[in-house]
C-alpha cells in the first residue's frame, strides 16, 4: 500500500520550535545575508534552540512551505529596506502583493467596506464626532 503524499490539507503542523527557528531566521539574520544558502547562520540558529543540523535540514524539508514563506518574507524585508535607505522596522514585514492587511485597526476595515456589527458601531463613533465636532465649532 503507497502512502498518499500530504496535501495542504494534510501537511505537518509546526511545532513551536519549528517557528522559533522560522522567526529567528527571520528577524535575527542580517537582512542583506542570503538566508537559504548561508550554512554559518543556520548553524547559529540550530544552536540557538539546541538542534543538531540534522534536525534544522530536517524542518526544512518537512516543512518546505513554511520555510519559502520566510525566504519571501526576507526578500520582501530586504527590498523595503533598499528602497527606504536602511533598515525595515523591527518585527514588521511589508505585505505580499495581494496579501490583505491582517492588522488593520476594526474601524478602518468597516471605514471601507461598511460590514456588519463593525459598520454599524462605526458609523454611530463617526456621527458622534460630527457631533462633537459641530457643537465645539471645530472643522469637519
Amino acid at each position: 500500500m503507497t502512502k498518499r503524499p500530504l496535501t495542504h490539507a494534510r501537511a505537518a503542523i509546526p511545532n513551536k520550535r519549528v517557528r522559533l527557528a522560522l522567526w529567528w531566521m527571520l528577524y535575527r539574520v542580517p537582512i542583506d545575508v542570503d538566508a537559504g544558502s548561508r550554512r554559518d547562520w543556520q548553524i547559529r540558529c540550530a544552536a540557538h534552540i539546541k538542534w543538531d543540523m540534522e534536525t534544522f535540514n530536517d524542518m526544512t524539508r518537512v516543512f518546505p512551505r513554511h520555510w519559502q514563506r520566510m525566504l519571501d518574507k526576507r526578500a520582501r524585508r530586504l527590498a523595503y529596506a533598499k528602497d527606504h535607505g536602511g533598515e525595515c522596522p523591527s518585527g514588521w514585514t511589508p505585505p505580499a502583493q495581494g496579501e490583505t492587511i491582517r492588522n488593520a485597526p476594526l474601524f478602518a476595515l468597516a471605514k471601507r467596506h461598511r460590514f456588519g456589527l463593525a459598520g454599524v458601531a462605526f458609523e454611530q463613533q463617526e456621527a458622534r464626532e460630527l457631533n462633537y465636532r459641530a457643537k465645539h465649532n471645530l472643522p469637519l
